[in-house]
């Protein structure tokens, strides 16, 4: 693969070294317990009006792009986890020629030791840690993509501009302390309300994104102009994630280069019954649930190298933009703007980066009997800054049938992501067990791969001595 550095191509660089997570596509809002909801919507830790919940450990995992597709069998057959068996252009994964733009995305969703509980009649309160890593990289123009690798399909000799695209990482833990009440209660109708302050601390970051580069290139290793801006702005630790080791990535989760701070959630459910049995848990008719998520930023501190450049070049060969194997990032901007391939503007001691903050719609029907349909959506309400990649979840709709008792649930999530993406899962849940994948089905039945997900949990209700709705 022939490295080109511009600030959109070398995001894409970095992210084809990074495959990350996201969250449960498809988990029920009715389900055995409500704390694994709770981060999504603080409504649900007034489910621990049954009794104390307990999340032990939950963990997703998803990555996507709509630029490249993989071969089955090497995902699965050739793929060891430490990035030594390197896929190879042509076989192993093809690029993408349609005229949409080109994206890829990534995020990791770490639940660990959570509990949910009543304080007063109607007040209930929680507390939960999580640890969270969002990678996302896009808007780029296809015809610039082209150029990447192994040039095919290319347009020499023609001008094209990446605008408004980037990369960008972002890994953060939280703590969180979420606080409900029961705001109207008659057996037939209840309205929930919750809101959760948690405590942010950013542990590391690293954003590319320029405004406008203009592209011609008259041979598959030469441009015959460059002309652009482009934002750096990263954290000292973001190195690791550039070398072939996978356990220093992991490493830079315990690197701390963030402030901490605060942010916030909020939301609301309500949910209508058909009748009222004091002694027997009965479904809802059904339930409507609405938040806001992720509302703060994370202030960090940038490593040198960090500001704004700015490239102005004809006829350059791309090996003069070539960053070697081991080479600090530093080091290779320092070396650019020796080589006076790249003009630096400006340096960057600080940069913030927004939570991925999104707004939630859950609506949930019992059909009749143990049968429901839940249908989800997420839509992003983060866009890019002046200097930042948008920090952002790809906005998203499922719709999950599924068969639920107390014990046994079994569901098929249906998403259809914002970049013109369907995928068709499966979700199980065993007791205080589940797992699934948002992609299951649809993989199965692909030759080749672009989504790939799964998730677990497990989590406890210490129900109390009364029976009440689900």
């Amino acid at each position: 693969m022939r490295p080109i550095f511009t600030p959109v191509l070398l995001c894409l660089l970095f992210l084809s070294r990074h495959t990350d997570a996201q969250q449960f596509i498809g988990v029920s809002a009715n389900d055995y317990t409500g704390i694994q909801q709770m981060p999504y919507n603080p409504a649900y830790v007034t489910a621990a009006e049954t009794g104390t919940e307990v999340n032990v450990f939950s963990v997703s995992a998803l990555v996507g792009s709509d630029a490249y597709r993989f071969e089955k069998k090497w995902i699965y057959g050739h793929f060891d986890g430490t990035r030594s068996g390197k896929a190879i252009e042509g076989a192993d994964y093809f690029k993408e020629n349609d005229n949409g733009k080109k994206n890829a995305w990534g995020n990791i969703d770490v639940l660990g030791p959570a509990v949910s509980f009543k304080i007063a009649p109607n007040i209930y309160g929680g507390v939960y840690t999580r640890m969270r890593e969002l990678s996302s990289a896009g808007n780029l123009d296809n015809n610039v993509f082209q150029f990447l690798g192994d040039p095919v399909n290319v347009k020499y000799n023609v001008p094209f501009t990446a605008g408004n695209a980037g990369f960008l990482l972002h890994t953060w833990g939280e703590a969180g302390f979420a606080f409900g009440a029961m705001l109207y209660n008659d057996d037939y109708h209840k309205l929930q309300a919750g809101v959760t302050v948690k405590y942010i601390a950013g542990f590391n970051s690293g954003s590319l994104y320029t405004k406008s580069t203009d592209i011609v290139k008259n041979t598959a290793d030469s441009f015959k102009k460059l002309s652009g801006d482009m934002t750096v702005l990263y954290t000292s630790d973001i190195n690791n994630y550039m070398d072939n080791d996978i356990g220093n990535d992991l490493s830079s989760w315990f690197s701390r280069n963030g402030h901490g701070s605060l942010a916030l959630d909020i939301g609301m459910r309500y949910t209508c019954y058909s009748d009222y049995n004091p002694n027997k848990a009965l479904p809802y008719l059904y339930s409507c649930a609405v938040s806001f998520n992720d509302i703060g930023s994370i202030l960090y501190r940038a490593d040198s190298g960090s500001g704004t450049y700015h490239v102005d070049l004809n006829k350059l060969q791309t090996y003069h933009m070539q960053r070697e194997e081991f080479e600090p990032i530093p080091e290779y901007l320092k070396r650019m703007v020796k080589d006076s391939v790249l003009e630096k503007s400006s340096n960057a001691s600080s940069f913030r980066v927004g939570l991925p903050t999104t707004f939630r719609l859950n609506f949930d029907i019992n059909t009749g009997g143990y049968f429901y349909i839940q249908s989800d959506l997420t839509l992003n309400l983060r866009g890019s800054k002046n200097d930042v990649y948008k920090p952002a979840y790809l906005s998203q709709f499922t719709i999950t049938p599924r068969f639920e008792m107390k014990h046994l649930m079994i569901g098929m999530p249906i998403t259809y992501l914002s970049l013109n993406t369907m995928n068709i899962g499966t979700v199980l849940r065993v007791g205080p067990m589940f797992i699934g994948s948002a992609t299951l089905i649809s993989n199965a039945l692909r030759r080749d791969l672009k989504n790939l997900d799964g998730y677990a949990g497990l989590t406890v209700k210490l129900r109390s001595g009364h029976a009440a709705h689900n």
